[in-house]
C-alpha cells in the first residue's frame, strides 16, 4: 500500500535532477504572498466580492508548478526558466480568480431615510410625532454629508409629503388619506420604492402597531432582501378618560308595520352623563339622557316602519370634553332594508271559461294565507277579432 502511494506521489512531484536550495523557493513564496494580499485587500476593502471564494483554493496547484520548475523539468535556461515559471503561476492565480466569480462594488457613503407617520384614527395626537421628525432632520444631520430625508403619511392608504432629498421644506400636511384603517404592509413597501436603489436605504415607521390591513412579515422579508434597515419608533399612549360606541344592533329582517328595536351598545372607562341620539337616514328619531356605568351599558329605541325601502341608521353618543379623549369613535352605523309586499299578475283571457284559470286563482288565494303581504291581481284581456 505504501509502496502504491509512493509511485503516486512521485508521479507529481518526480525526483530533482539538480540540487535545490532555499533561495530556489523565493518565486513560489512572493507569489503566494501577492496573491493573498491581493484577494485579501480586494474583498476588505470594497473593490471587488468573490461570489464562490472556495474556487480561490486552485492556488494549491502553485507548488507543483513551482517543483518541476525548480526539479529541472521546465527544459529552459535559468533566467527564461523563471520568466516561465512567474507567468504560470500568475496565470493560475487569474484562473482562480476568475472561477471564484468577482464581482465590482459600489459603496456610498450617503443615507437614504424615509419617515413614515402614521395618522389614523387610533393616533390621538400625530402632531407631536410630526414635531419629533421635522427636529430630528435638522437638528440631528451629519455635517458635511449628503444624507436624504423623506416623508409619508398613512392609514388605509399611504401618500408622499416629500420625497427623499438633502432639504427638508416641511410645512403642513398637504395629502388626504383614509384614516379609518392602517395598512402597514403597503405603507412599507411604498416608502421601500422611493429609496433611491444606489444609496443606503432605511425606514423609519412611526405608528402604534395598530396593523388593521395587509401582512407585516411579507414586506419586512423583501426590504430584508434589498437591504433595506427598517426602524420603530412605537407610539404609547393612554386615556383616564374614555367613551365610545360599540355597535348599532339592527334585525336581519324587517316586516311592514312591525315593531322592532334598535340596540345601541355604550362602553365607558368612568361613569358619566350624556345623551344618546338615534338619526334615521340623516334625520332625529330619537334623543335620549342616559347616565352610563363604567364597562358595558346597553340601551334600546323601539322602530316601526311603514314603508319600504333602504334605511340608515346613525347612533352617536354626545358627552362633555372632559369625560372624552376620542371623539371619533362616538358615533357607529347600521342599515335596514325592508321589502314590500309580494304581488302576482294573474292575466286571463275576458272572452274566456272563466273554469279555465279559477283553479289557479283559489291556489294563489291560498298561497296568500300562508305568506301574509302577497297580493293576487286578476286582469282580464279583451281579444280583438
Amino acid at each position: 500500500m505504501m509502496n502504491k502511494l509512493r509511485r503516486i506521489f512521485t508521479s507529481f512531484f518526480p525526483m530533482s535532477r539538480r540540487a535545490i536550495r532555499w533561495r530556489d523557493a523565493w518565486p513560489l513564496i512572493v507569489f503566494l504572498i501577492v496573491f493573498g494580499v491581493a484577494c485579501f485587500g480586494l474583498e476588505y476593502g470594497h473593490y471587488l466580492m468573490f461570489a464562490r471564494p472556495i474556487m480561490l483554493g486552485l492556488i494549491v496547484f502553485a507548488p507543483w508548478i513551482w517543483w518541476m520548475h525548480v526539479a529541472g523539468y521546465a527544459g529552459l535556461p535559468r533566467g527564461r526558466a523563471t520568466v516561465a515559471l512567474l507567468t504560470r503561476l500568475t496565470l493560475l492565480g487569474l484562473l482562480s480568480m476568475v472561477l471564484a466569480e468577482p464581482r465590482s462594488v459600489k459603496t456610498m457613503d450617503v443615507m437614504s431615510i424615509v419617515f413614515a407617520l402614521d395618522v389614523s384614527d387610533s393616533i390621538y395626537s400625530p402632531d407631536d410625532a410630526l414635531n419629533y421628525v421635522v427636529q430630528t432632520v435638522q437638528n440631528q444631520r451629519p455635517k458635511g454629508k449628503s444624507d436624504q430625508a423623506g416623508l409619508i403619511i398613512f392609514g388605509k392608504t399611504p401618500a408622499c409629503e416629500l420625497s427623499p432629498s438633502m432639504s427638508f421644506p416641511f410645512e403642513a400636511f398637504n395629502s388626504q388619506v383614509d384614516r379609518g384603517a392602517t395598512n402597514i404592509e403597503q405603507t412599507l413597501s411604498y416608502a421601500g420604492a422611493l429609496l433611491p436603489e444606489d444609496y443606503q436605504g432605511k425606514v423609519v415607521l412611526i405608528s402604534d402597531g395598530v396593523q388593521t390591513e395587509g401582512n407585516l412579515s411579507r414586506i419586512l422579508d423583501d426590504l430584508k432582501g434589498r437591504g433595506v434597515v427598517v426602524d420603530v419608533l412605537p407610539i404609547d399612549y393612554s386615556y383616564s378618560n374614555e367613551v365610545w360606541l360599540e355597535r348599532l344592533d339592527l334585525p336581519q329582517g324587517v316586516k311592514l308595520g312591525e315593531t322592532y328595536e334598535a340596540g345601541m351598545l355604550v362602553k365607558s372607562l368612568n361613569d358619566g352623563k350624556g345623551k344618546l341620539v338615534l338619526r334615521e337616514n340623516g334625520n332625529v328619531i330619537a334623543e335620549q339622557e342616559v347616565e352610563y356605568k363604567e364597562g358595558t351599558n346597553r340601551y334600546t329605541v323601539p322602530i316601526t316602519l311603514r314603508t319600504a325601502g333602504y334605511y340608515e341608521y346613525t347612533a352617536s353618543i354626545e358627552v362633555p370634553k372632559a369625560q372624552d379623549s376620542l371623539p371619533q369613535n362616538n358615533t357607529v352605523l347600521n342599515y335596514v332594508f325592508v321589502e314590500g309586499e309580494g304581488k302576482v299578475l294573474l292575466v286571463t283571457d275576458g272572452s274566456g271559461d272563466r273554469r279555465d284559470w279559477e283553479l289557479l286563482e283559489k291556489r294563489s288565494a291560498m298561497v296568500n294565507e300562508r305568506l301574509s303581504g302577497l297580493t293576487v291581481w286578476t286582469c282580464p284581456v279583451m281579444q280583438r277579432r
